[in-house]
């Protein structure tokens, strides 16, 4: 096959009318707390099927701002999947609160139901959930357990916007929810996030502590110490362009899967991911599991077709703070190393070309599944 274009990873869903949104907005002169973000605030409500969103300025500012405002804080714990981005664990031990943490469960990677319950303590004050590259988490169970023992559900739906399980859309499985709106997520504003709830109590607070703090009922005053987690007007203007045209974008998407799905069956060193048919996911990234300890050497051999591939994300209580802090050796959360280990993230993203995607797949047919072992490159403890 001839030499093609390189072939990222990843690319933002932005076209012309986003940037045109973004610059009327920023022509207005009003750069924070105006009307856009109020829209952006119901319109994404909307979309979720959920009274209340808050916009701020990450998703990591969301995650933070939903344990603060369900009251967590030093002495708590929280239940913590162990294969997530950090940051899922980052936003609990900030508060000064401590991360349970959950293994995968088994031949996946969201958390494992089954081991959540013997984690509860008196001093689990939450469960966090994330529905990982998109994939929504079977919820039943954890809704009974939140239930029995009175625990609120937090999802990190960071990557999920548009999936859905059983005909409920993530956002709207839990006491609240966070979003993102990263770069490598399929609606971004570049950095930004937001909470989504059905609870108004909650959404007034996060709206305070996202503005130092601030209260406008009665005039101006500050009744609590707060941030500035804002997010700004042409950032939202940015967002309400891109949720115009939000279901159209994850057809594409779901498109652009299947290929992948059909094409790659064959592979006897590769495990593409196919959804149950209660689940609709939005493919945020498309993930594939290695059956063997190669995963880093397949990355090598695609960059040689000039095709970037990743890892999945982190098994966090294997990376060096968490490790070190709660003395997590290479016997425990087999699952989460496991998943960090061998699953791969191939190119997906708006506008790959059937090309594109033929040139992926023709490139992993050619790699030689004989190699001793995989070296995993990224920064993990020797363990």
């Amino acid at each position: 096959m001839t030499k093609s274009i390189p072939i990222p990873l990843s690319k933002p869903s932005l076209l012309d009318v986003d940037i045109e949104s973004a610059e009327k907005s920023m022509k207005s002169g009003r750069l924070v707390c105006g009307r856009m973000i109020e829209t952006f605030e119901r319109q994404l409500a909307t979309y979720v099927k959920v009274r209340y969103a808050v916009c701020v300025s990450s998703g990591t500012a969301a995650l933070h701002l939903g344990l603060l405002a369900l009251g967590i804080g030093p002495g708590d714990d929280v239940i913590v999947p162990a294969f997530s981005y950090p940051a899922s664990a980052n936003a609990v031990e900030i508060l000064g609160a401590r991360p349970v943490f959950i293994d995968s469960e088994p031949n996946g990677f969201n958390i494992d139901v089954s081991r959540i319950e013997n984690s509860i303590t008196s001093r689990t004050r939450a469960i966090m959930i994330v529905h990982n590259f998109g994939w929504p988490v079977e919820i039943n169970k954890i809704h009974a357990l939140s239930r029995k023992y009175d625990i609120p559900i937090i999802e990190d739906a960071a990557c999920a916007l548009g999936s859905s399980i059983a005909g409920v859309r993530c956002g709207n499985l839990g006491k609240l929810a966070v979003f993102s709106f990263h770069p490598r997520k399929i609606l971004t504003t570049g950095e930004g996030g937001a909470v989504v709830t059905g609870d108004l109590e909650l959404a007034e607070k996060i709206k305070k502590l996202r503005n130092h703090g601030q209260d406008f009922s009665h005039g101006v005053d500050f009744v609590m110490p707060g941030f500035n987690y804002r997010m700004t007007e042409f950032q939202a203007a940015m967002g309400i362009s891109q949720l115009n045209r939000y279901d159209l974008t994850l057809q594409e998407r779901l498109k652009s899967a299947d290929y992948y799905n059909r094409n790659l069956n064959d592979l006897k060193f590769l495990r593409p991911c196919l959804p149950e048919a209660n689940r609709r996911l939005n493919y945020q990234t498309y993930v594939a599991f290695m059956t063997g300890d190669f995963r880093d050497d397949i990355i090598d051999h695609l960059k040689n077709y000039e095709i970037e591939a990743g890892i999945g994300t982190y098994s966090i209580p294997h990376t060096t703070y968490y490790s070190n802090k709660y003395n997590i050796d290479k016997f425990r959360f087999s699952g989460s190393l496991g998943a960090f280990k061998n699953i791969i993230s191939l190119p997906l993203y708006n506008g790959i070309t059937t090309y594109e995607q033929k040139h992926v797949v023709e490139a992993l047919k050619k790699y030689k599944a004989d190699k001793k072992g995989s070296r995993i490159k990224q920064t993990v403890k020797s363990l």
